[in-house]
């Protein structure tokens, strides 16, 4: 569904993609930043753009509750909506964890 309703557009870095949204402690959200820029460094995110919300903000159909932190990053599933987008037919399913060694 969300692949479906993606009109980003990664060549003006318009339009709307799909998210993954964490409501964090206070508290760990410092810890939280650390660990994500490492992720970032390790370039196995989608893509470093961020969204943070505080209380009572939104972050799409979520808003913040009393003691967190919202921290939305880009969901994989907007690959699939910018190819369906430009007419190439995909299929995508969840098969697991991918295992990383160095």
């Amino acid at each position: 569904m969300l692949a479906y309703q993606t009109t980003f557009d990664p060549a003006s870095l318009t339009g709307q993609l799909p998210i993954n949204t964490s409501l964090i402690n206070k508290d760990k959200f410092k810890k939280t930043l650390s660990v994500m820029t490492d992720m970032f460094k390790a370039g196995v995110d989608v893509s470093d753009l961020v969204a943070i919300a505080l209380v009572r903000e939104r972050l799409g159909s979520a808003v913040v509750p009393r003691g967190k932190i919202g921290l939305a990053t880009v969901c994989s599933v907007v690959i699939n909506g910018v190819l369906r987008k430009v007419g190439v037919p995909t299929e995508y399913t969840f098969r697991g964890l991918l295992e990383l060694r160095n």
